[in-house]
């Protein structure tokens, strides 16, 4: 069936599940989609107590063009604190690696079309040049950009000899 409601759509576009879109807008010739977790009972990693939050950090991630055009995915990130004053845990950022991994600049779906890019014979250049992105930052995203079993070493082979 098709979809009519703009916030379905946009959600479809985006394809994260429990994701809330908050706006679409230009930035010069790049889009960005800006996004918020909805998040049911978040426990303290440590005492298990409830969390509360904290504060709101936007984070911005290098995302998969749309429609040719270089995109950001903006999150809307959740700061949480533990409210048990004997926990040794205060504070940590909420993250989720279907959007993506800790300490990496790209989301996680593009980080695995990268990964396929270069893998398949495209140069490091032309991949960065079609995300809208630095090329010493694709050539190294983070050591935990790509989760699944066997990309990681395939990416960075294809890097040293491109």
């Amino acid at each position: 069936p098709a979809v009519t409601d703009p916030s379905e759509i946009a959600r479809a576009l985006v394809g994260l599940k429990d994701v809330v879109v908050i706006h679409y807008r230009r930035i010069g010739p790049m889009c960005e989609i800006a996004i918020e977790q909805v998040l049911g009972e978040v426990l303290c990693p440590k005492c298990r107590t409830p969390a509360r939050v904290k504060d709101r950090d936007w984070v911005s991630y290098v995302d998969l063009p749309y429609a040719g055009t270089p995109s950001r995915l903006a999150w809307h990130k959740h700061r949480l604190l533990c409210p048990n004053p004997d926990c040794e845990v205060t504070t940590w950022t909420h993250t989720d690696h279907r959007i993506a991994a800790k300490d990496c600049r790209l989301t996680t779906r593009a980080a695995k079309w990268v990964t396929r890019q270069v893998g398949g014979g495209r140069t490091v250049t032309e991949v960065a040049a079609e995300l809208g992105w630095p090329v010493p930052e694709v050539q190294n995203p983070s050591k935990e950009s790509i989760r699944e079993p066997g990309e990681t070493e395939l990416f960075r082979k294809k890097l040293k000899n491109p």
